[in-house]
C-alpha cells in the first residue's frame, strides 16, 4: 500500500522518518504564528479531538503511525488550533474607511476559521490590512480578498500555485542531482548520510534565495510601477479597475471550473473622505424601470413622511 500512495519513499521506516521530520518543521513554524486566545490546553484538546485525528490520519495514510509520531502529530494541529493558521475553510470580514480624526483612508481585514466551545477562532489578519496614515504606508495598494489568483496575476505575472510548483520542482531536481553525485563519489555509508543532508540544506538555501530574488525582481519590474500609476488614479478610474480586475476573475472562473464561484453583476463603491460611501454600480432584486414609485417612496420614508 505504501509504494503506491508514496512512490518516493522504498520503505516503512524511510516514510515514518520523512513524517517525524515534517511534523517537527511545521511544529517551528507554526509556533512563530501569534497566538489565539481560546481556553484549551493541550491535555484537554487531547481528550476531546485525539480519535478524531487518529481516524483521519488513518484515512489519509492507509498505514499504522507509531504512537510517539501521531503524539506529535496531534500536537501540530493543537499548534494550528491555537494560533493565527488558517485552514482551506477560512471566511472574514473587511472593514475600509476613514476614521473622524483620519486624512487617509485605511483598511482592516479579519479571518474567522471555526470555533470552540462558543469561541470564535478569529484574528485581525495583519498582512492584508493597510493604513495609509502610517508614515511608511502612505503610498496606495491593491489588496484582493476571497479569490485573489487574478488580481495577483495581474500585478505579479506569476499565480502563488505556479510559484509553489517552480519551488518545489528545483528543489526535487537539485536533491536528485546531489544523491546522484553523492552515490557516484562517496564510498562510505555513513559519510553519504552526512554529505546528503549538508548538501540539501544548501539546495534548500538555494532555492529560498532565488525566490526571494524573483520576489524582489517581480516587486521592482511589475508591482511598483503599477502601484505607481494607481495612487494618481482619479476615483472613478480606480472603481472601474476594481470592477475589471472582478470581471476578469469572473470569466477565468466561467472557462476553468465547472463551479462558478464568482460572476453575476458586481456591486462597486467608491469610499472617500469629502462623499463618504458613493454607489457606481449597485444591483437590485428587482428592474428599478418597472418600479418607479420605489424611489420616490425611499425619499419620502428618508423624510419622515
Amino acid at each position: 500500500m505504501l509504494h503506491k500512495r508514496f512512490p518516493d519513499f522504498k520503505t516503512k521506516r524511510e516514510f515514518r522518518e520523512k513524517l517525524r521530520g515534517q511534523i517537527e518543521r511545521d511544529i517551528e513554524r507554526v509556533k512563530n504564528l501569534d497566538e489565539i486566545p481560546l481556553a484549551i490546553t493541550l491535555k484537554e484538546f487531547r481528550a476531546e479531538y485525539h480519535a478524531m485525528i487518529v481516524d483521519l490520519v488513518k484515512e489519509e495514510f492507509k498505514e499504522h503511525i507509531p504512537q510517539a509520531i501521531m503524539k506529535r502529530l496531534v500536537e501540530f494541529v493543537y499548534e494550528g488550533f491555537t494560533r493565527t493558521f488558517a485552514s482551506d475553510h477560512y471566511t472574514g470580514v473587511v472593514f475600509a474607511g476613514f476614521g473622524s480624526e483620519e486624512l487617509f483612508p485605511s483598511l482592516s481585514a479579519y479571518k474567522v476559521d471555526g470555533k470552540h466551545k462558543g469561541s470564535l477562532r478569529s484574528w485581525r489578519d495583519k498582512g492584508n490590512s493597510h493604513d495609509c496614515n502610517e508614515e511608511q504606508r502612505s503610498h496606495g495598494v491593491i489588496i484582493p480578498f476571497g479569490q485573489a489568483d487574478i488580481a495577483l496575476l495581474f500585478l505579479e505575472g506569476i499565480v502563488s500555485q505556479h510559484n509553489r510548483w517552480i519551488r518545489r520542482t528545483l528543489k526535487r531536481l537539485l536533491d536528485d542531482k546531489t544523491d546522484t553525485v553523492i552515490d557516484a563519489y562517496v564510498a562510505d555509508a555513513d559519510e553519504k548520510i552526512v554529505e546528503r543532508k549538508l548538501q540539501r540544506d544548501e539546495n534548500a538555501k538555494i532555492v529560498n534565495d532565488l525566490d526571494k530574488e524573483f520576489e524582489a525582481y517581480r516587486d521592482k519590474s511589475l508591482v511598483q510601477p503599477v502601484m505607481k500609476v494607481v495612487a494618481t488614479l482619479p476615483k472613478e478610474e480606480m472603481a472601474d479597475m476594481a470592477e475589471a480586475l472582478v470581471e476578469l476573475t469572473s470569466l477565468r472562473r466561467r472557462v476553468d471550473s465547472p463551479l462558478e464561484s464568482v460572476g453575476g453583476p458586481t456591486d462597486v463603491a467608491v469610499i472617500s473622505k469629502g462623499d463618504g460611501l458613493v454607489w457606481i454600480k449597485r444591483k437590485h432584486y428587482f428592474d428599478s424601470a418597472l418600479n418607479p414609485d420605489f424611489h420616490e417612496r425611499k425619499k419620502l420614508q428618508n423624510r419622515g413622511v
